[in-house]
């Protein structure tokens, strides 16, 4: 289950999918045999909510007034299967294990059980990167950080801090069987916990782009080539940054 943003509406997954009025207790939708199972999530602006259901990964977008779908998000047929995945009937048939929405509602998440870490642009409904997050079989949860900038993935023993506009992993986190991450609100700390019943607080202050570059220009004494900005700094353009 999961509340809407403003707190007025609670939504519930089982046997049917129910939007419930949290000031009244009374269900405001009720959909039958709709086959949706993993925990709904809402988008930031609270006009939709994502759910999922069956063995493909399907994730339906569904309007948060009406319960109805806006859009299905389903990868294009065809598409590679992951290697390793064709004797692995847990990878094959893939579920999706979490879902978050980014900060201005834009991108959706999703973490299955293949092990990978899908983006997908929820005004399209296309899917935009696949990240691989773990080779092995085993839980995959995913978190953005308030700003949109980082998203949190763990599965394979660690924990990964992903540039949202690259796609690449910054950081990574020794992290073993960690279940659960959350950003505090400022964006500043990441909280883990796992199976040991342990949170762990980890520091993840990390610089921004143009502190990065000019922390990386002090240590090399020279601005970097044009093949390192292109490589490394797609987004900054191919011009001189020292």
């Amino acid at each position: 289950m999961a509340f809407s943003p403003d707190g007025r509406t609670l939504v519930t997954v089982g046997e049917g999918l129910v939007l419930w009025d949290t000031g009244t207790g009374r269900p405001r939708v009720e959909l039958r045999r709709v086959g949706d199972g993993s925990q709904p999530v809402f988008s930031p602006q609270g006009d939709v909510f994502a759910t999922t259901g069956g063995q493909a990964g399907e994730i339906r977008l569904r309007d948060a007034s009406t319960g109805r779908v806006r859009g299905t998000l389903t990868e294009p047929a065809g598409r590679a299967t992951p290697k390793g995945a064709e004797d692995d009937p847990v990878r094959m048939f893939r579920q999706v294990e979490s879902m978050a929405f980014s900060p201005d509602g834009r991108v959706l998440a999703s973490a299955e059980s293949d092990g990978m870490v899908r983006l997908w642009n929820t005004a399209t409904g296309e899917l935009d990167a696949t990240l691989t997050v773990s080779l092995s079989e085993g839980g995959v949860r995913v978190a953005f950080s308030p700003d949109g900038r980082t998203l949190a993935t763990s599965g394979g023993g660690t924990v990964r801090l992903w540039d949202t506009g690259t796609r690449y992993a910054r950081v990574t986190l020794p992290v073993a069987g960690a279940r659960q991450l959350a950003f505090s609100p400022d964006g500043r700390t990441l909280v883990t916990g796992g199976h040991d019943d342990r949170l762990r607080l980890w520091d993840v202050d990390l610089p921004r782009p143009d502190e990065a570059i000019t922390g990386i220009c002090r240590a090399v004494h020279r601005d970097l080539t044009r093949q390192e900005r292109v490589l490394y700094l797609s987004d900054e353009g191919a011009d001189r940054v020292c």
